[in-house]
């Protein structure tokens, strides 16, 4: 999960609620992963998600949104030792030199945010060796 200037008050959009214990409900579709999660599955995103959070530090309400965002979810992400940080760390906090905040930092090439996005999906999704298993493409097929 990428965070860009995340607000915690957010109209439609409350942090609170996605991050609270227990968390959102959530439909599994698959009816083999249905099976090993109790259904309808409830993923703690404070534990379960990896974060990127990431706000402009001109601007101090900004930067306070995030830190509070990132200091609620670091208690569930602790670093782990130095010699697997790269394979286990999870929870990420940056700020750029700038004021601008949200979408308005992506394309200003000097910030070079995608890259960063890039570099912690790279990381997180496209680096993890997960194990492999078989599915059935329909699983309502003979």
């Amino acid at each position: 999960m990428v965070l860009i200037s995340p607000e915690w008050s957010t109209p439609g959009l409350p942090l609170q609620t996605a991050f609270r214990q227990g968390g959102p409900p959530i439909a599994i579709a698959d009816p083999e992963l249905a099976q090993i999660y109790k259904v309808p599955y409830r993923m703690e995103m404070r534990r379960e998600v990896s974060a990127l959070i990431v706000a402009g530090k001109d601007d101090s309400s900004a930067v306070r949104e995030a830190r509070r965002l990132f200091t609620l979810l670091k208690r569930y992400h602790p670093d782990p030792p130095e010699n697997e940080r790269r394979e286990k760390q999870d929870l990420f906090f940056a700020t750029l030199d700038t004021s601008l905040q949200g979408t308005k930092m992506l394309g200003v090439r000097s910030l070079n945010l995608e890259r960063m996005i890039a570099q912690f999906i790279q990381l997180r999704l496209v680096d993890r060796a997960f194990p492999w298993k078989t599915r059935k493409l329909d699983p309502h097929a003979e």
